[in-house]
């Protein structure tokens, strides 16, 4: 499996599995140990933060961004 940088649009075809839809309602990025049916990689996407992230670059509210990860991006992303 491979990704690059999404630019407006990230479809993920996965399977359906249960333990992945309440890992991403947690909010975990982390792998779970249990036996799954989805890639173990969609489990470590971080997928909140991910969302919560292109939200505040999109309204222009990236100052507000606590997160170390998210400022951490977007310190790089300010340098290009």
């Amino acid at each position: 499996m491979a990704i690059t940088r999404a630019i407006s649009q990230l479809h993920l075809v996965v399977p359906q599995d249960s333990q992945l839809e309440h890992w991403h309602k947690q909010g975990w990025s982390s792998t779970t140990k249990k036996e799954v049916d989805a890639t173990r990689f969609v489990f470590e996407l971080d997928l909140k933060q991910s969302q919560a992230l292109m939200d505040s670059i999109k309204n222009d509210t990236s100052s507000e961004v606590t997160e170390r990860k998210s400022r951490r991006y977007l310190n790089d992303l300010y340098k290009i």
